[in-house]
């Protein structure tokens, strides 16, 4: 078949762009955004009616170049179509799973793990995962990026032990194939650590986030947002540790280098206000926590659009400091925005709407509205054993927190029991020494006491009720 010059023209035309967009990044600065806005109706072009005239090597770089300048601007809706499409038109043109699909299918998953939809990331990466295990063997870089994403999902999902065991994989793995200073090397201790950090094994997650900055600062010294994301990460460790000290500058060093680098508008900058605001407010500096938290919350709110799960966590952090300065009406109104959010965005049975149910039952507790904060927290429990099974340490923090609600009433024969459960599940993940062991440990103790205190008590009034009784016959007598 012979081919016009035009013909010939459109495809050296398309191939050039698609080449310019396998040179962009995947993590992008705001500088290099900007630098890259005269590109992107070209791009824009080539995918939607230049697809005929791109090579097989070419076809998806249009839309994976679309997708990262979006990407890195938090533009994640803007995003998602050129994903999709790209996964569509790498499936339509090459049929079954081959490596242009994979990178379609594990980008457009990693999409969905940014927009918070966990349920529709999990089976594409997952076949990918399967995919590189098939073509290129379990000793190759992409498989052990495979696994760590998969393990980010787990994470997310709740799945920690999952987790864990594909993050150290990972980490294992990059080490013996990659060179010694190569950042994603640094991109595994971190996740690892940031998943020892949610479990407050804090002891584990520091050493792991020293190192993985000290890398990051050798490749990138300090003019990259994997450096923001590190001195973060360690911050956060810092404050579970007590150390607020230590904690605050490196909240305000990565909240500077995260403005300067994506912006003021981004929400990886809301991220950084949230926590920066979460360590004022453990300090009761509640003047201060609250601008951070409403301009966290717009960011968020003009940037992912009113419905995406991170709205519902910046109204979820601003409903607690409401909560902890009293102000319960307008705590109450934003837990349940951030509730129905949870629910439309993730389904009725997502951990993060367990969360959100059990929030607004300590609300209620600390009213004591005990009917509807049992309600509530009844419902925390059922999702998290539905999701984790009746042995995990979230089920154990649920349990907790229900039979807290039975002791404040005095119903002490329906709170022991519970407070062993809970406490039996942290001892079997986490041993004596963890923090929530040690903190429900407490509580059984704080309970024990009150039933020999009410014992006692009631012991005295019958004493003092004989002791009355003889009284009044001897004055009979």
């Amino acid at each position: 078949m012979q081919v016009t010059e035009a013909e010939q023209l459109k495809r050296a035309f398309a191939s050039s762009l698609a080449k310019k967009a396998e040179q962009i990044p995947e993590i992008l600065s705001l500088k290099q955004t900007k630098s890259l806005a005269f590109l992107i109706p070209h791009l824009e072009e080539v995918a939607r009616h230049g697809v005929a005239y791109l090579s097989d090597d070419d076809l998806i770089w249009p839309f994976v170049g679309l997708s990262r300048t979006y990407e890195a601007q938090g533009l994640y809706s803007l995003a998602e179509p050129w994903r999709q499409k790209c996964f569509d038109v790498a499936s339509d043109r090459f049929g079954e799973l081959n490596i242009h699909v994979a990178v379609s299918s594990g980008n457009l998953a990693s999409l969905y793990f940014l927009l918070g939809d966990y349920s529709k990331a999990e089976p594409l990466i997952s076949q990918v995962v399967q995919y590189w295990k098939r073509s290129v063997g379990e000793k190759h870089p992409v498989f052990a990026t495979s696994l760590n994403n998969l393990a980010s999902i787990y994470e997310n999902q709740g799945r920690y032990d999952e987790a864990e065991t594909l993050f150290s994989q990972a980490l294992k793995l990059r080490k013996c194939i990659l060179s010694e200073n190569h950042p994603d090397i640094a991109i595994s201790l971190n996740n690892l650590a940031n998943l020892y950090s949610s479990q407050q094994r804090y002891d584990k997650a520091e050493p792991l986030l020293v190192e993985a900055l000290k890398r990051f600062r050798l490749v990138f010294e300090n003019e990259h947002p994997h450096v923001a994301m590190s001195l973060e990460n360690l911050a956060i460790v810092y404050q579970g540790q007590g150390r607020s000290s230590k904690a605050e500058p490196l909240f305000l060093q990565a909240l500077d280098l995260r403005e300067w680098l994506l912006g003021t508008e981004h929400p990886d900058v809301a991220l950084s206000l949230s926590n920066l605001a979460a360590l004022y407010e453990t300090q009761k500096r509640y003047d201060e926590t609250e601008p951070l938290l409403l301009r966290s919350l717009d960011l968020n709110r003009s940037i992912l659009g009113k419905k995406h799960p991170n709205v519902a966590i910046s109204l979820n952090n601003l409903a607690k400091l409401y909560k902890n300065q009293g102000y319960f009406d307008k705590a109450e109104f934003l837990y349940a925005e951030a509730l129905e959010i949870r629910k439309c965005s993730l389904g009725d049975t997502h951990p993060d709407v367990a969360i959100s149910l059990n929030n607004l039952a300590g609300l209620y507790a600390e009213q004591k509205r005990y009917r509807e904060a049992e309600s509530l927290y009844l419902q925390a429990l059922n999702i998290k054993k539905q999701v984790f099974g009746d042995l995990h340490p979230a089920v154990a923090k649920s349990l907790n927190n229900l039979a807290q609600l039975y002791a404040d009433q005095e119903y002490y024969d329906k709170a022991e029991p519970i407070f062993r459960q809970a406490l039996k599940i942290f001892e079997a993940h986490f041993g004596g020494n963890h923090p929530d062991t040690v903190m429900i440990y407490q509580n059984l103790k704080g309970l024990q006491f009150k039933i020999v205190e009410k014992v006692n008590k009631q012991r005295r009034r019958k004493v003092k009720m004989r002791s009355n009784g003889r009284g009044f016959g001897n004055k009979q007598e």
